[in-house]
């Protein structure tokens, strides 16, 4: 605190002497020169003793008396002060107002400062400084535990991903500081020092983690037709390295929703599908749903057990919707856009359970012409005519708002043959778009009015809530094409689970 004080009190104090001596330069340069005696006006000559009006210094000849009892004013020296007075304020209020003096801000004050302001309203700046220095490896290993200890809310669940403090947090979760990084060709006895330290680091921002509260957001849906089950979008944080969390209605049947430990920041897919029960007569959703989370110890393979967490309780009004107010549409225009929304080869990855992953962009449906309507997507990847993956997308038009997304059909065995024939990819044709065709492999899309239904959900993530009155119902068929990347698929966002889960299985990918 008192280095930050110090830093603003000692700028502002040079900036004020400045300005204070540069007003002072001008008032003398233009009113402290008054007359005393007579004297030239041109060359300032004493005339004191000098009788009549003519100078005998420079000659110059006054016509009134009062000619020789002018104020001398030193205009070059008021012109010069002025424009320093000027240059100076110009720098205070690009420097200090902006705050790129924060830089020389030290990093122990920096990460307290969030400390010493009211919650969540550390100014942009020092926002942008913390959030650069942990990026940069800048932070030393004891400074982003604190700043994680600063960070901890209490009982309060931080995870909004428009709370700067969420972004802030999933950087320290992440972040490896500088100084524990693995350095190349370094003596064996200083890696080993290194590798220590680093993992002690590890597994105390570990331990801070794990005190914050999971933060699950359920978006249920403001309108949705009557008589048909509702199906809210989830999305939700558990603070650590590698997390997951659970949800499902509290009853005999449901499954588990699972959610990757920091889905709510993913942007494609943002959140999962979550059925709620038939609203009452009255429009009113009353369920509890069951919340477990759990973790994975750096370096390991199997899950901690799953941890019950306080049951979420969801209690919403939903307005009645008529279906004949969402109506089909459907041109070859907005067929194209949706071609170019999934114009991407599958993409092939090493696992066995995860062969192939489907790739799409939903931007190409963010222009103002899209914004009363509502995408839901049925995709299918099919084998002679067989489903073989089958996927639900959906989300509103003209929006960032973030995808909902859901794998409702997935042929292992047959993506694993799919996977076998990409590694001959050199027999394949290339395809001009991108990737190569696979024989007897199609990608179908279908836009349907159930899955676009789910996307008024997604507006209730802060998008602007104009009219929705249609949906994207057109469908079209392509050959596949695939694009093999030898590596590991990253881990997927959300997937389904059985009420009876292994506890201590591998993550699914």
């Amino acid at each position: 605190m008192s280095g930050v004080v110090l830093l603003l009190v000692s700028s502002v104090a040079l900036v004020l002497l400045f300005s204070a001596l540069g007003v002072g330069a001008v008032w003398w340069a233009l009113f402290g020169d008054k007359a005393r005696t007579r004297r030239c006006p041109r060359c300032w000559h004493d005339l004191s003793g000098t009788p009549g009006m003519t100078c005998g210094e420079c000659g110059h000849v006054a016509h009134h008396e009062r000619e020789l009892l002018q104020t001398r004013r030193r205009w070059g020296v008021a012109i010069t002060a002025l424009a320093g007075i000027l240059v100076v304020t110009g720098w205070a209020r690009l420097e200090i107002l902006n705050a790129s003096w924060v830089g020389f801000v030290p990093n122990g004050v920096l990460v307290q400062l969030p400390r010493l302001l009211p919650s969540g309203q550390l100014p942009t700046w020092a926002q942008t400084e913390l959030n650069n220095r942990i990026v940069n490896g800048q932070l030393d290993g004891q400074h982003i535990l604190d700043l994680i200890d600063v960070l901890d809310p209490g009982e309060e669940a931080l995870g909004n991903p428009d709370d700067w403090r969420t972004l802030t947090l999933a950087r320290t979760t992440f972040c490896l500081p500088a100084e524990l990084a693995p350095v190349a060709d370094e003596p064996v006895a200083s890696a080993e020092v290194r590798r220590e330290a680093r993992a002690k680091f590890v597994s105390a921002r570990a331990s801070r983690l794990t005190l914050f509260a999971p933060w699950i957001d359920v978006m249920v849906p403001t309108d949705w037709p009557v008589g048909v089950a509702p199906v809210a979008g989830v999305r939700g944080i558990v603070w650590g390295a590698d997390t997951e969390w659970r949800v499902r209605l509290h009853d005999d049947q449901s499954n588990w929703l699972v959610g990757d430990g920091m889905s709510a920041l993913r942007r494609q897919p943002g959140f999962g599908a979550l059925q709620l029960p038939i609203p009452t007569t009255d429009g009113r959703i009353r369920a509890t749903l069951d919340l477990e989370t759990r973790r994975r110890d750096d370096g390991a393979t199997a899950w901690n057990p799953w941890v019950a967490q306080p049951p979420l309780v969801i209690d919403a009004v939903v307005r009645p919707l008529d279906l004949a107010h969402l109506q089909p549409s459907d041109d070859p225009e907005i067929t194209q856009t949706a071609r170019e929304a999934f114009d991407f080869p599958v993409s092939i990855w090493t696992d066995d359970d995860r062969p192939a992953g489907i790739r799409f962009n939903t931007r190409a449906f963010a222009g103002a012409e899209y914004a009363d309507m509502l995408i839901g997507v049925v995709l299918e990847l099919r084998e002679n005519g067989i489903a073989r993956r089958r996927s639900h997308l959906w989300w509103p038009g003209s929006s960032l708002s973030r995808t909902g997304w859901e794998v409702d059909l997935e042929d292992v065995e047959a993506l694993r043959r799919l996977r076998d024939v990409a590694s001959q990819q050199g027999s394949l044709p290339a395809d001009p778009d991108g990737g190569h065709s696979v024989p007897g492999w199609t990608m179908s899309v279908r836009g349907d009015q159930l899955m676009a239904l789910r996307a008024m959900g997604a507006l209730s993530t802060g998008s602007p809530k104009e009219a929705k009155n249609r949906f994207w119902s057109g469908q079209f068929e392509t050959p596949l094409r695939v694009s093999e990347r030898p590596e590991s698929a990253p881990n997927r966002a959300f997937r389904r689970e059985s009420r009876q889960g292994d506890p201590g299985t591998a993550k699914q990918k």
